[in-house]
């Protein structure tokens, strides 16, 4: 018998859900920078949020996509259908709970020009600020 242990199924795993989560991020960079760009050209909302929604989207999509690899490699490797609606089972539900942890993320956005905040305009800054981070 050999001392050596077979690293070659560990090594393409690894390789398959990192490559896989490489194409889930790009995918999901394309996507948000889809929707991002007309409400960019439409002063909807500013650049920097908009690369901040794709980087977000981004991360959101890979992170899913490598986990749903990973387990489903390891789970159901060679089952056909079930893998697949085990991959878009896990993929789902990994990208809610990222959508989830990202959203209590939000932080009210400081004012840049605070002399403007009175009365009236500090109500309606709220309203736009709230608009946005619930879209």
């Amino acid at each position: 018998m050999s001392d050596k242990i077979n690293t070659q199924p560990v090594s393409l795993a690894s390789r398959a859900f990192f490559g896989m989560g490489c194409l889930g991020a790009i995918i999901g960079a394309a996507s948000a920078a889809a929707k991002n760009i007309p409400m960019v050209k439409n002063n909807e909302i500013k650049r920097t949020e908009a690369v901040k929604i794709v980087l977000k989207e981004s991360a959101g999509v890979g992170l899913a996509t490598a986990a749903a690899t990973a387990v489903v490699g390891t789970v159901a490797p060679r089952s056909g259908v079930f893998s697949l609606l085990g991959f878009t089972a896990v993929t789902a539900g990994v990208k809610m709970l990222w959508n989830k942890a990202a959203s209590s993320n939000k932080v009210s956005l400081p004012m840049t020009k605070p002399e403007i905040a009175s009365g009236e305009q500090e109500e309606s800054l709220k309203k736009e600020t709230m608009d946005k981070i619930n879209k």
